[in-house]
């Protein structure tokens, strides 16, 4: 969470952050949960990966709620699944008291709800624009069926913000609901074009700028290198995401999260202006947010009565950031491999 707080609050250039984890740290995101009064739980293959389900669910948290801090207060505009869900819940605007006490209620006892300045300055306060390309994660075998599938997801996040619809003009209204309702017989354009659009919608209904959350970026770029379609899939995408996050003036920050930067194709999709944060790196932004240190592996044998903690950190895979002193982080996935192998045999 601190995470978010450091990219919030430069409202003026609209830089953008693209956030390049290397795969097995963005693993680790979808790991950070274990759920703490039956160990057993672990055995099960459909942890969820959304933030809130996770907390209301009881599931013990790994703490990395000060990546929210971070993102909030970065000196640019920027930053996997389950932490950028967690920074969605943090910074979406709310509909009514109720639903601003339910979000406030999953940050009770999280680190990020000492920075009392983040708090009063950022929660429940940004239209928030959230995207996951995981969704595309079929064996598209061609252009068409892909594109299909981006139709769907984009018809699928204009659905999030329908309530937004009512404050257009009539010739407005149309295209929005057409893209609700994923008309196929809408220009490439248009659909190119969809995700500005909104921006400008919900930053003229909010009277704020938008947020916008990207994660698994590189996952349709990589379907249709393997496919073969990579020059209709990048030119798509590429304007597509030149409209929304290079020269937006309804976009205050983003954060774009990458699993696998192995091929030097996904870099020709990202706007020329976005900031990129390997992970581990020589820098300490945003170094904690991701992945398991000692503390977190202390904290997770303590919860499961784990004798052999030195094993675990033997097993697991880990790296070295490039700050020094150097911070070893462990691999989620690697650790929670280790505990479902203790409660399975």
């Amino acid at each position: 969470m601190q995470y978010i707080e450091e990219i919030i609050s430069q409202s003026h250039h609209l830089t953008l952050t693209a956030i390049f984890l290397l795969i097995l740290i963005i693993v680790a995101a979808r790991t950070l949960l274990v759920r703490k009064p039956k160990p057993c739980r672990l055995l099960e293959t459909d942890r969820p990966r959304d933030f809130k389900k996770l907390i209301e669910g009881g599931w013990s948290f790994v703490d990395k709620s000060l990546l929210i801090d971070e993102f909030c207060n970065f000196n640019g505009r920027l930053a996997v699944t389950t932490n950028l869900s967690m920074i969605a819940y943090f910074l979406s605007v709310s509909d009514s008291d109720k639903e601003f006490r339910t979000r406030r209620s999953l940050f009770k006892g999280l680190s990020i709800e000492n920075r009392h300045e983040t708090f009063e300055n950022f929660f429940a306060k940004f239209p928030v624009i959230y995207i996951d390309f995981m969704n595309t994660l079929v064996d598209h075998d061609t252009w068409d069926s892909m594109y299909k599938c981006l139709q769907d997801l984009i018809s699928s996040v204009y659905r999030r913000h329908s309530y937004v619809s009512s404050s257009l003009n009539s010739t407005r209204q149309i295209v929005f609901q057409q893209i609700i309702e994923c008309n196929r017989n809408l220009s490439r354009k248009e659909w190119e074009d969809a995700l500005k659009a909104l921006s400008c919608y919900l930053c003229k209904f909010h009277g704020k700028p938008i947020i916008a959350l990207v994660d698994h970026l590189d996952v349709p770029v990589q379907i249709s290198i393997d496919k073969g379609y990579f020059i209709e899939a990048n030119r798509f995408i590429k304007n597509m995401f030149s409209e929304f996050l290079k020269e937006n003036p309804y976009l205050e920050k983003a954060m774009v999260a990458i699993v696998d930067t192995s091929n030097k194709k996904i870099d020709k999709i990202l706007p020329a202006n976005a900031w990129e944060y390997p992970l581990p790196s020589s820098d300490r932004v945003f170094q904690y947010g991701f992945g398991f240190t000692e503390a977190d592996l202390i904290q997770l044998a303590k919860t499961f009565n784990v004798v052999d903690f030195d094993g675990i950190m033997k097993r697991t895979f880990q790296c070295k950031t490039g700050v020094k002193p150097k911070i070893a982080l462990y691999n989620p996935q690697s650790v929670w491999s280790e505990l479902y192998l203790r409660f399975n045999t």
